[in-house]
């Protein structure tokens, strides 16, 4: 028998490394800081009665969509590398999703 019969199968997980799961995080953050400062700009206890805290959340709103861009370009990147070297693409995949939620849900807000 040859070597690499009697070795085992290689594992493939949705891998991706610690800078895919670090980019995954980073795109959760943006993305909950951006739904809670677009919800909190009209907010009953929030941004509603205080003039101060609905102005910082009407800034954070666009400031999180950028976030969320430069997020997607870096996830964008690193999917691309990661499917030219025919990597496991699970985790780069979700991140992009999460980065990009912002800006479906400003798409969908402004179509309806």
């Amino acid at each position: 028998m040859s070597a690499h019969e009697t070795s085992p199968p290689a594992r493939r997980g949705s891998g991706g490394g610690p800078f895919a799961l670090a980019l995954l995080v980073l795109s959760a953050l943006v993305a909950l800081a951006f739904f809670f400062s677009f919800w909190g700009v009209n907010a009953k206890g929030l941004g509603r009665h205080d003039m101060g805290i609905g102005l910082a959340l009407s800034f954070a709103v666009p400031v999180t969509v950028y976030a969320s861009l430069a997020c997607a370009v870096l996830v964008a990147v690193g999917t691309a590398a990661a499917a030219w070297r025919k990597r496991p693409l699970g985790l780069w995949l979700s991140a992009l999703g999460v980065s990009l939620l912002p800006i479906l849900f400003l798409a969908l807000v402004d179509l309806l």
